[in-house]
């Protein structure tokens, strides 16, 4: 029993091998705090895109409460070292997001009392870093991978709160990264 396991393991483990020599044309599905699609130009270059959507409505007798929210990134890839399962890539990031959200407060009678807050946001980033993607031996064409990246980010924020408005610019740089915990771990499958 124990050598059949060891067969295959062996025969999964040369599977991945081969899944992860030869990236060019494959196409990648996956999750990294957003839906991803991954797909590699040539054995060098590759591209990424993620498309993020959220909306939350919600109300009680004194308040309600909308915010909606999207974001949209393009991530070039280059390859700078291939092992037999593992890929060291450097990766450049652009970026847009905006996010909406809004406050109305109600009075005992349910009437809205004009009292409420508004505040948009739009955020454009750029970053780039290093990512570790590594092929899992068991599961063909699997793959984890973990990137910390630098940031500059550019958000301009306009404020609503009854009749007073105001805006303001803010710039940042800053690092950020994903897959230093289990659940920030980015996943894809690859496709033949």
């Amino acid at each position: 029993m124990k050598k059949l396991f060891s067969v295959l393991f062996v025969a999964a483990f040369c599977n991945v091998l081969t899944a992860a020599d030869i990236l060019t044309g494959k196409i990648a599905v996956g999750y990294s705090d957003a839906p991803t699609i991954r797909y590699w130009l040539s054995e060098k270059i590759g591209l990424e895109g993620k498309f993020s959507l959220r909306w939350n409505n919600s109300s009680d007798p004194s308040f309600t409460y909308k915010n909606s929210y999207y974001s949209i990134s393009a991530i070039g890839i280059y390859n700078i070292k291939k092992t037999k399962i593992v890929n060291f890539n450097a990766n450049t990031l652009i970026g847009y997001s905006y996010e909406d959200y809004k406050y109305s407060y109600i009075n005992s009678a349910g009437l809205y009392t004009g009292n409420y807050l508004s505040n948009k946001k739009n955020s454009y980033y750029l970053g780039i870093g290093p990512e570790f993607e590594v092929f899992i031996p068991p599961v063909p064409n699997l793959s984890l991978s973990s990137s910390i990246l630098l940031y500059y980010s550019y958000r301009s924020n306009s404020n609503i709160f009854q009749f007073y408005k105001t805006k303001y610019i803010s710039r940042e740089i800053y690092f950020s990264g994903d897959g230093f915990t289990v659940l920030g771990l980015s996943v894809r499958y690859y496709f033949n």
